[in-house]
C-alpha cells in the first residue's frame, strides 16, 4: 500500500496469479495475499470474486487461528457495507449496462452479507444500521422493522437506532410507539433539530388520525 503506482499494479498482478494459481507457498502467505487483494482491488474487482477472495480469506484465517466469530463479523459487514454503496466510477457496476434500479452497488449480495455478520454478532451496531438501509432500499419492510425491534432491545440508548425505529413506527401508523421512541432519543440529545421536528410530525399524524 506503500508503492509507487506502477510498482503496486506490478505487485498486485502478481499476487493475483499466485492466488489464481494456487501457488501460494503456506497458508499464512495465501492469507495475507487475499485480504491484500480484496483490499487493494475490490473497487474494480467483480462481486462474485471479491465475495470468493474475502470468504476465501476468513477460511484460511480461522484454520490458522481458529474461529473468531466478532471478527468474522467486522469481516462480512465491511465487505456489505461496501455492496450497499454506490458502485465507484470505473468499477464494472457502474456503467449504465450493468446498473439496476437499485441505487446500491450489489444489494442482493449487500443483504446476505451483512445478515451474516449480524448473525455472527448481534452487538454488531454498524453492521445493522447498514442492513437497515439494504432492507430499505429493497423494500422489505417486514424485515427491517423486526430488525429494529431487536435492535431497540439491544441498543436501547443509541439515538440513531431510536430515530429509525421511531421513523419505522410512524410509516406503519404506530403513532404512540413511535413517539416513545423519539421521546427516548430526545432525552439523549436535545440538540439535535431532526427529533423535535420527528415528534412534531407524529403529533400531527395521531391528531388527524383521531
Amino acid at each position: 500500500f506503500t508503492l509507487p503506482f506502477e510498482l503496486r499494479e506490478n505487485y498486485e498482478e502478481l499476487v493475483d496469479i499466485i492466488v489464481e494459481e494456487e501457488r501460494a507457498k503456506s497458508q499464512v502467505e495465501l492469507q495475507l495475499f487475499l485480504r491484500a487483494t480484496v483490499l487493494s482491488s475490490v473497487p474494480i474487482m467483480p462481486d462474485d470474486v471479491a465475495v470468493d477472495y474475502w470468504e476465501q480469506f476468513l477460511r484460511t484465517r480461522e484454520k490458522l487461528h481458529g474461529p473468531n466469530p466478532a471478527l468474522d463479523s467486522l469481516a462480512y459487514g465491511w465487505l456489505g457495507q461496501l455492496f450497499s454503496q454506490p458502485p465507484p466510477p470505473g468499477s464494472p457496476a457502474f456503467f449504465p449496462s450493468n446498473r439496476s434500479r437499485s441505487r446500491m452497488r450489489n444489494a442482493p449480495e449487500a443483504q446476505r452479507l451483512l445478515e451474516e455478520a449480524v448473525n455472527l454478532d448481534e452487538e454488531n451496531l454498524s453492521a445493522s444500521l447498514s442492513l437497515c438501509e439494504v432492507y430499505q432500499e429493497r423494500r422489505l419492510h417486514s424485515n427491517r422493522n423486526r430488525l429494529l425491534d431487536r435492535m431497540t432491545a439491544r441498543f436501547p440508548a443509541e439515538k440513531k437506532v431510536l430515530m429509525l425505529a421511531g421513523q419505522a413506527c410512524l410509516e406503519r401508523k404506530a403513532y404512540k410507539r413511535g413517539l416513545d421512541y423519539l421521546a427516548q432519543a430526545l432525552m439523549l440529545d436535545r440538540l439535535d433539530p431532526a427529533i423535535p421536528d420527528n415528534l412534531v410530525k407524529a403529533r400531527l399524524l395521531q391528531a388527524r388520525e383521531y
